[in-house]
């Protein structure tokens, strides 16, 4: 029985480990210490290879055509993946979206026995309307590209913000979720 709770916490806890990054003018830091633009996930007993070989395995399961194209990897040491969101927005005018784009999320992951730390870092947007590709960055667009986040750090474009926190949470909690599943993998 304490090991079902146990388990069940555990579980609990991983599910929500995504809402511990929050997204800011100087990239995504972690909410819990603002200093720091990575989190530590905990995983007692398990090898710096065991880790390594669960997150890849879920990478490759969850992102197909990676090979060169998005994906770098240090055996055992470190996986770096670009993950890109592409949206359309519900409004629509005369039956076409008004906004179309991709958020892009770089990961650096490095593993430890024990533990392995994951780093998103916030790349770029683009939006497509009219014909026309904007490239949108975190800070420091100018008038007719825009950024996320104003010279005030204040957010400037919300649906670009809401679609990258959005991407980054389900990112990092289907990793730990993924993660999680191929340690428990019996067949």
């Amino acid at each position: 029985m304490k090991k079902i709770i146990f388990l069940s916490s555990f579980m609990f806890v991983n599910l929500t480990f995504a809402q511990e990054f929050k997204l800011t003018a100087n990239n995504f830091v972690s909410k819990a210490d603002e200093t720091k633009n990575y989190e530590v996930i905990e995983k007692p007993g398990k090898t710096k290879e065991q880790l390594f070989t669960e997150v890849k395995k879920y990478v490759t399961a969850s992102f197909k055509g990676l090979k060169f194209d998005g994906y770098n990897e240090v055996a055992n040491e470190q996986i770096v993946l670009d993950v890109r969101n592409e949206q359309e927005s519900n409004a629509k005018m005369f039956g076409m979206s008004l906004f179309s784009g991709f958020v892009s999320i770089r990961y650096e992951m490095n593993f430890k026995d024990g533990k392995f730390m994951i780093r998103p870092t916030f790349q770029k947007a683009e939006t497509y309307s009219n014909n026309k590709t904007n490239t949108i960055y975190l800070t420091g667009g100018n008038f007719m590209q825009g950024s996320v986040f104003n010279k005030k750090g204040e957010v400037s474009l919300k649906q670009i913000y809401e679609m990258a926190v959005k991407t980054n949470e389900e990112f990092v909690s289907n990793l730990v979720k993924g993660v999680e599943n191929n340690s428990n993998s019996d067949w």
